[in-house]
């Protein structure tokens, strides 16, 4: 499956995971920047170069604790950050 979007960087692939949850469950899976970077490149997102890779993961990372809700998971207050305000 490649994406059908114009531009192929890392925001449209954030906007086809969203609209493809198990997309962005294969990328929650990969660990390494040189496993990240294959991924976006079989999956058609071919802007995204490898050294961005690095950072994507080192980000990701820093939003674990449920800031990025896995295929079928909803976010809970208690997924929230310490200190989020609740509107």
């Amino acid at each position: 499956m490649g994406t059908k979007r114009d531009r192929n960087d890392f925001i449209n692939f954030v906007m086809d995971s969203i609209e493809n949850p198990k997309l962005a469950d294969e990328f929650l899976s990969k660990k390494t920047p040189k496993q990240l970077h294959s991924f976006f490149h079989k999956k058609g997102f071919k802007d995204i170069p490898y050294n961005d890779c690095d950072d994507i993961l080192m980000a990701r990372k820093r939003m674990r604790g449920g800031s990025i809700p896995r295929h079928g998971e909803k976010i809970s207050p208690t997924n929230c950050p310490p200190g989020a305000k609740n509107y």
